[in-house]
């Protein structure tokens, strides 16, 4: 699907390896957010407000996509086993690209925990390798799925609202 790009490694592993605990630790996730308006479905999450989230790191995202946007939010949200949210889109419109970044610091296969994508009633799936990151319309359907019995850690994604201010990505 060319609409759904996916980039490996966005910061060098040293720095990547504080990213998750900082969230884990500093940021302090909330048992509160839902994907759809008034769900009672619900999963952790954190407003990302600080430079780092807000400039620092959008910057490297800019440098690395070859593209220019304005960050409209930013947050992280986290799934446990047992938790998953419903498909919904981020916003109608067409200008407006969501950007996650998986910032667990280790993963493996078995713990499930994809995002899953509904594209013209075909499911794509993206496996929430650490250090990637991945860049669509936020008009697609998707939704992140809960990791498995197996998985005793947080399934954690960056999450920016972006508004391309060229079109032309990659």
């Amino acid at each position: 699907m060319d609409q759904l790009l996916i980039f490996d490694q966005l910061l060098p592993p040293a720095e990547f390896n504080q990213i998750g605990p900082y969230l884990r630790t500093k940021q302090g996730y909330l048992f509160k957010h839902s994907s759809l308006p008034g769900e009672d479905k619900v999963f952790w999450s954190t407003r990302l407000d600080s430079a780092l989230f807000r400039q620092q790191l959008p910057d490297v995202l800019k440098s690395r996509l070859n593209c220019d946007f304005e960050v409209v939010r930013s947050y992280s949200s986290a799934l446990t086993f047992g938790l998953d949210t419903s498909f919904h889109v981020d916003t109608g419109n067409n200008a407006t690209h969501t950007i996650l970044w998986y910032v667990h610091e280790e993963w493996h296969k078995e713990w499930g925990g994809h995002t899953e994508f509904l594209v013209d009633n075909k499911h794509y799936y993206v496996y929430p390798q650490p250090n990637q990151f991945i860049l669509f319309p936020a008009h697609i359907l998707h939704r992140g799925l809960p990791p498995t019995r197996s998985c005793h850690r947080l399934r954690q994604v960056v999450a920016w609202k972006v508004i391309m201010k060229n079109p032309s990505v990659g």
